[in-house]
């Protein structure tokens, strides 16, 4: 995996070179990022100069995509999966002005938990009816339209990192693997995600630490989730009988999407 180096794009990067047994993801088809809203003109121009961006997948609900519309990308196509209701995201949605005071009175409550708060989301997305029919949807335009694809959300960490730990567990990629790959979003977000946790809360160092925790991913997150695909059985059972994707649209997607390592 590599971050790809853009003005504006800090969580964008190429999934290519994670292992998968003897195989490994081949660079230069699947990409995660996070929303393109902000995005300068030089570096959506990269996305195709440089990545050759084919598909752009938003998995944001309706109003996200309203309030932060991506913009066009030459020669991509776009789709929208929405994984999770709008009332369901809670305070990872902080956009708007009401949100945002929701999400202050709640950092301020001493009974929350931020850690037991997004591990029980990521519970959630894991049985969420919505979010497993978009999944598979998500999973099948991979195996029907090759990349180069890109998926996002907003920040690019909870629903685009989800989303790649199931591709990649299709392509049987080491769960450690995965898991850094999730983690390296804390490297490329750290810069902004302290600057805004210092600017809402100047003077509570504190509460600034747990404004970091919902707002960047740790292990536990992701292990919650891991914790719902073993209990159904293990990754391919889960894909199979938890989402839908065929046994032939997996070995599709392996097919595409790996190639011997060196």
């Amino acid at each position: 995996m590599a971050v790809i180096q853009m003005e504006t794009l800090k969580n964008l990067r190429d999934l290519g070179g994670l292992p998968a047994g003897k195989a490994a993801v081949r660079h230069g088809l699947l990409y995660r990022s996070e929303e393109l809203k902000r995005s300068s003109a030089a570096d959506l121009e990269r996305l195709q100069s440089c990545c050759g961006i084919k598909a752009i997948i938003d998995f944001r609900c309706a109003a996200e995509r309203r309030e932060a519309p991506d913009p066009p990308v030459a020669g991509a196509k776009s789709y929208w999966f929405p994984i999770l209701r709008e009332e369901t995201l809670g305070i990872t949605r902080r956009e708007k002005a009401d949100s945002f005071a929701d999400f202050m009175n709640l950092l301020h409550d001493p009974s929350f938990s931020a850690a037991d708060y997004m591990a029980g989301l990521y519970r959630t997305i894991a049985e969420d009816s919505q979010a497993l029919e978009q999944y598979r949807l998500f999973l099948e335009l991979l195996a029907e339209n090759p990349g180069p694809a890109l998926w996002h959300c907003s920040a690019g960490k909870d629903r685009a990192g989800v989303g790649t730990a199931l591709v990649l567990s299709a392509l049987k990629v080491e769960r450690s693997a995965i898991m850094a790959d999730y983690l390296l979003t804390n490297y490329c977000t750290a810069a902004i995600i302290r600057s805004a946790a210092e600017q809402a809360l100047p003077d509570e160092p504190a509460l600034q630490e747990t404004f970091c925790t919902v707002m960047q991913v740790q292990e536990s997150y992701l292990e919650a989730f891991f914790g719902a695909m073993d209990a159904a059985g293990g990754p391919e059972a889960y894909l199979q009988e938890k989402i839908g994707v065929s046994g032939a649209t997996i070995a599709r997607l392996q097919t595409l999407y790996l190639e011997e390592r060196p």
